[in-house]
């Protein structure tokens, strides 16, 4: 059987096809989400896991994003996976809660969003 790929013709250039040349992250900050606690400002991977760590260690329970929905595109960021950060550009925390995220160094602004938006309640 022949395959007529780049590697069967010599000097052959493999075709770009336009799904190859569309890229939604031009021009946009790539970004790598840390999942931090509104209190402790402790780093954890995933949201699931920040909520059980506010649960068992302060004692308060806040509300899980539905699941199954992946987070919105945005003119302004290309998300990454926390685990690739060696090629993003900014590094936000993310609330577990919702699709909110913030700089790094604005941990006040993360805090005040999560007692306001989300209300957290102290588990009995």
């Amino acid at each position: 059987m022949f395959c007529d790929t780049p590697e069967s013709r010599p000097g052959m250039k493999p075709r770009v096809r336009e799904v190859d040349i569309f890229r939604d992250d031009i021009g946009k900050y790539s970004i790598a989400l840390d999942y931090g606690c509104y209190i402790c400002s402790h780093i954890y991977c995933s949201a699931g896991t920040l909520r059980k760590h506010i649960r068992n260690v302060h004692g308060y329970d806040i509300n899980a994003r539905q699941s199954s929905l992946n987070r919105p595109m945005d003119i302004n960021y290309y998300y990454k996976l926390r685990k690739n950060t060696d090629y993003c550009d900014v590094i936000h925390y993310a609330c577990p809660s919702c699709w909110f995220h913030c700089p790094l160094d604005d941990f006040a602004l993360l805090t005040d969003h999560t007692i306001v938006e989300h209300k957290p309640r102290p588990t009995k």
